[in-house]
C-alpha cells in the first residue's frame, strides 16, 4: 500500500537534506562547528557559559514545597542569550543541546529518588497556542530521549502533558518585579493524583528567579501525593 508522506516527515527529509549541505554553527556564535562538537556550541562559547559556582553563589533559600533545587548556569551572558532565543525567538532546534546540559544534575538526582517522575512546567493553553512549543517539555523529551544505555532500559517515567496543568494563565513572570512575582494565585496550577501519587517527581523548567513559580507547581503535586518535588532549571537568577 502506497503511503503519502506527512508533512513531519517531508521537513525531516528537508533537515536532513540541509545538513547535508550546510555545517552546523555555535547556537551563540553561528561559527561553524567541526563534527566533533556535540553540544553545539564552539570551544570559545563554551568556556564562557557562566556555570553555577556553589562555593561563592550558595543556593538560595528553599520555597516551602521544594525538596531541592539545582541548575547548571547562572542567568547571565551566554546563558541568559540561549535562553531568551531558546524560548521567545522561535528557537526550539536548541534544546538538544540545552538539555544536555541538563544531564549531570538529572543523574544525581535519579540516583536519589526511588520512585522519579520527570515533569515540565507546563504552559496555560492559551500562551501554549500563541507560542506553539513549551520550552521545558522540549527539554524534557530530549532528556528522556537522549539518556543513558542503562535509563535507556529501565525507561525514566515521564509526563508532559496530564500530570501537572496550568489553569490560570498568568503574566509571565518576566514582566513582574520580584515581589509580584511571589504573588502567584494558590491554584495557578492543578496535579493529577493517579499520576504523581508516591512519585518522586523532578519539575524542569528554564529559570529559577524567586522560585515562585515552581513552589506553586510543587504545592499542588504534593497535595496530590507526590513523596518529593525536586526542580531542575538551566539557569539561576542571583537576587539583586
Amino acid at each position: 500500500m502506497l503511503q503519502i508522506p506527512t508533512l513531519r516527515n517531508l521537513n525531516n527529509l528537508y533537515q536532513r537534506a540541509v545538513s547535508l549541505i550546510l555545517p552546523p554553527t555555535c547556537i551563540s556564535c553561528q561559527d561553524v562547528l567541526a563534527p566533533t562538537e556535540p553540544l553545539g556550541l564552539c570551544p570559545t562559547c563554551w568556556q564562557t557559559l557562566p556555570r553555577w559556582n556553589l562555593e561563592t553563589t550558595p543556593t538560595p533559600r528553599l520555597p516551602q514545597h521544594l525538596d531541592s533545587f539545582h541548575a547548571p548556569f547562572l542567568y547571565e551572558g551566554t546563558a541568559r542569550d540561549l535562553i531568551l532565543q531558546f524560548k521567545f525567538a522561535d528557537k526550539p532546534e536548541f534544546a538538544p543541546a540545552l538539555a544536555s546540559f541538563l544531564r549531570p544534575q538529572l543523574d544525581a538526582l535519579l540516583i536519589k529518588c526511588e520512585k522519579p517522575l520527570l515533569i515540565p512546567v507546563p504552559l496555560h493553553p492559551a500562551r501554549l497556542r500563541k507560542r506553539l512549543y513549551n520550552q521545558a517539555a522540549l527539554l524534557v523529551q530530549h532528556l528522556v530521549k537522549n539518556a543513558p544505555a542503562p535509563q535507556k532500559t529501565e525507561k525514566i517515567p515521564y509526563n508532559l502533558t496530564s500530570a501537572l496543568i496550568k489553569v490560570v494563565n498568568t503574566k509571565p513572570q518576566g514582566q513582574k518585579s520580584a515581589k509580584a512575582r511571589q504573588k502567584l494565585p494558590k491554584l495557578t496550577f492543578f496535579a493529577h493524583e493517579l499520576a504523581v501519587i508516591d512519585h518522586d517527581v523532578i519539575i524542569i523548567d528554564d529559570i529559577y528567579t524567586t522560585g515562585s513559580t515552581l513552589n506553586a507547581a510543587a504545592a499542588q503535586l504534593k497535595k496530590a501525593g507526590a513523596k518529593s518535588v525536586h526542580a531542575l532549571t538551566l539557569a539561576y537568577t542571583q537576587p539583586s
